[in-house]
């Protein structure tokens, strides 16, 4: 099933990247993403939803998710969603099943130091050629480690100022 999870994600990514409508959309850090995420084992993470759950709810799948949004600086929960339904790629990869943005923070919570990991690689990677516009700041432009750090705090600190009225 992990081999399944991880080619869907993989056709899914692709096919997102052939069709990107997303200004967001960067096919160098797809490709980092899906190299970096499929080397992690899924015993690692948590789930947060059952193994009979779609794909895309799957852990594999999340972790590339969260993983690509935040290397490219989409960081609060709810916009993730918002990228995801905007997507027709991903919505008929997924079969129209995907995380809500309170699936996408308790995944975080529950797998932050998986994510950090990825993000601090995937950061890695695509730094000889990434855009300003992913940098959070020059200062940190070679801590990948700080960098990760400071865009998943970001992310949590985005998020709790949504949820106040």
């Amino acid at each position: 099933m992990e081999d399944q999870m991880n080619a869907t994600t993989q056709a899914g990514l692709e096919q997102s990247r052939v069709h990107c409508p997303s200004p967001h959309c960067n096919p160098s850090v797809i490709r980092e993403v899906l190299e970096v995420t499929q080397r992690i084992e899924s015993h690692l993470l948590n789930p947060v939803a059952s193994k009979q759950a779609g794909i895309s709810l799957q852990p594999l799948p999340l972790l590339g998710l969260v993983t690509y949004h935040y290397a490219v600086g989409i960081l609060p929960s709810r916009e993730i969603e918002q990228e995801l339904w905007t997507n027709a790629a991903f919505r008929a990869v997924s079969g129209f099943e995907f995380p809500q943005w309170q699936l996408i923070r308790r995944f975080r919570r529950m797998n932050r130091p998986v994510i950090h990991d990825c993000l601090e690689e995937t950061l890695r990677r695509t730094s000889h050629n990434a855009n300003a516009q992913y940098r959070l700041s020059a200062f940190f432009e070679n801590d990948f480690s700080n960098q990760a750090e400071m865009r998943i705090t970001n992310a949590i600190l985005l998020d709790s100022q949504e949820d106040e009225p």
